[in-house]
C-alpha cells in the first residue's frame, strides 16, 4: 500500500462528496493488489488517506468497531468493512447513487447558461455536456421525462441564438408537429450549424454540481467547511492615475480662486448697512420713486426737530449719527421713531419752510391753487362766482 501523500495514494476532499465512491473504488483496487482482506486492516487503511478531521469522524462511527450490540435484540453483531463503508457514505449527501443529482442542479446549469448568453460553439458544447450529465441520471432514475428534458434544454439558450436555430430546424426538421419540442440531438445539430466557425474554447471554469441540500457560500465553499487559502495570494487593485506636479498646482490655484470669489460674495452680503433697501427705494421711508435727498418725509422730520441734516447726512437733533440698528430690515424713519420713543425730549428747534425744503400739505395745497390760477387765469373770487352760478342753475 502506498504511503499517505504519495502520488499513487487515493485522496478525498469533504468539499467534493460525489468523489467518495471513486475514493473507495481506488482503495479497494489497492486492497486487491496488495492482498489486504481483513476487515480491521481495511478500515484502518480507509481512514489513513484522508485529513485528520475526516479520519476522526469516520473513526467514531459504531461500524468501525469489530462488533456491536443490536439495540432491538440486544445481541452482538459483527461489523464488516462494507457496513462501515455504507455508514461513511451516508454522512455525505450526494455521495451515493440514490441522491447523486437533483432538479436544483439542473436549474442551476440552465440558469448559468442563460446568463452567459451563449455565442460560441465552445460555450454551447460545455452547456450540453453539463446538461446531459445531470439529465441522463435523472431520466434513468425516472425523476425526469424525456419531453420535459428537451423543453428544459431550450431554457438555457438565449433568444437570439434560439431564433436562428429555429429557422434552421424549420427547414431541416419539417415533420415536427407544432407544440412538440425538438430533441436534444436535433438542437445540438442546429447549434453546430449556426455557430460554425466560432471559438471552440471556453474561458469560464467548468461547473461542478453540488450535492443536493448542500448550501453554498459566496466563495463556492459549503457551509461548515474550512477555507483552504492559496499559498500565494495576489491582490489585483485598479491602477491609480498619476497626477503631474504642474497639474496638481493648477488645481490648487483654481480652488483658491473659487474660494476667494465665494468669500468676496459673503463679505459683500455681510458688509455695509444690513438695513439697506433695494435700488429705486428711499432709504428713509422705503417708498419707490425718490431718494433721501428729495423725500417729503425727511423734510417733515427736519421741520419738526426730530432729524438734523448735516453734510448731506441725517443725524440726531443733538448732532451725533443714529446708533446702529438692533433689528435688521427697518427703514431710517422707523429707527428715528424708535430712538425718540426710547429717548423722549430729544427734539431740536422747529424750523419753517425754507427755499430748499419741501412744503407741507397746507403749503402744497396753496401752491397748487396758485398754479391753477396762473395757468387758467381763474382766481379765488372767480371760483366763488362759478360755484354760486352752478348752485343757482341747479335750483332753477
Amino acid at each position: 500500500m502506498p504511503a499517505r501523500g504519495h502520488n499513487t495514494a487515493p485522496s478525498f476532499s469533504p468539499n467534493e462528496p460525489r468523489e467518495l465512491p471513486r475514493y473507495f473504488q481506488e482503495l479497494e483496487f489497492l486492497f486487491a493488489s496488495s492482498g489486504v482482506t481483513d476487515d480491521a486492516d481495511t478500515k484502518a487503511l480507509g481512514i489513513c488517506y484522508v485529513d485528520y478531521n475526516t479520519s476522526e469522524q469516520w473513526l467514531l462511527l459504531a461500524e468501525y468497531e469489530a462488533s456491536g450490540i443490536d439495540p432491538t435484540t440486544q445481541t452482538v453483531i459483527p461489523y464488516s468493512y462494507q457496513d462501515w463503508k455504507t455508514a461513511v457514505i451516508s454522512l455525505y449527501p450526494g455521495g451515493d447513487n440514490a441522491t447523486k443529482y437533483s432538479m436544483a442542479n439542473l436549474d442551476q446549469v440552465t440558469g448559468e447558461a442563460g446568463r452567459a448568453n451563449i455565442k460560441t460553439i465552445g460555450q454551447f458544447a460545455a452547456y450540453y455536456r453539463k446538461f446531459y450529465q445531470i439529465t441522463k441520471w435523472l431520466v434513468d432514475s425516472s425523476r425526469l421525462g424525456s419531453l420535459e428534458r428537451d423543453r428544459l434544454f431550450r431554457t438555457g439558450l438565449s433568444n437570439k441564438l434560439w431564433i436562428t436555430m429555429q429557422h434552421c430546424l424549420n427547414i431541416v426538421e419539417r415533420d415536427i408537429r407544432p407544440g412538440d419540442p425538438y430533441t436534444m440531438a436535433q438542437m445540438k445539430a442546429a447549434a453546430k450549424f449556426v455557430l460554425h466557425g466560432t471559438n471552440t474554447t471556453i474561458l469560464n471554469t467548468a461547473y461542478t454540481p453540488q450535492a443536493p441540500g448542500m448550501f453554498i457560500r459566496r466563495d463556492n465553499q459549503p457551509f461548515g467547511s474550512s477555507l483552504s487559502l492559496p499559498s500565494r495570494h495576489i491582490s489585483v487593485t485598479p491602477p491609480v492615475p498619476e497626477i503631474k506636479k504642474e497639474e496638481y498646482k493648477q488645481r490648487i490655484a483654481e480652488m483658491d480662486t473659487k474660494l476667494e470669489a465665494v468669500l468676496a460674495s459673503l463679505q459683500k452680503l455681510t458688509s455695509g448697512n444690513n438695513n439697506s433697501l433695494g435700488r429705486g427705494k428711499c432709504a428713509f421711508c422705503g417708498r419707490m420713486g425718490h431718494t433721501v435727498h428729495n423725500c417729503y418725509e425727511v423734510e417733515q422730520y427736519i421741520n419738526s426737530g426730530r432729524v438734523l441734516r448735516h453734510n448731506n447726512r441725517l443725524c440726531l437733533p443733538s448732532g451725533p449719527t443714529l446708533p446702529n440698528p438692533t433689528m435688521p430690515g427697518l427703514t431710517l424713519q422707523n429707527r428715528f421713531n424708535d430712538y425718540h420713543q426710547v429717548n423722549p425730549g430729544q427734539k431740536g428747534a422747529t424750523t419753517n419752510l425754507s427755499g430748499n425744503m419741501c412744503p407741507d400739505e397746507e403749503q402744497w395745497s396753496g401752491i397748487q391753487d396758485m398754479a391753477n390760477s396762473m395757468l387758467y387765469g381763474i382766481s379765488d373770487a372767480d371760483h366763488s362766482t362759478m360755484a354760486l352760478q352752478t348752485n343757482t342753475s341747479a335750483t332753477a
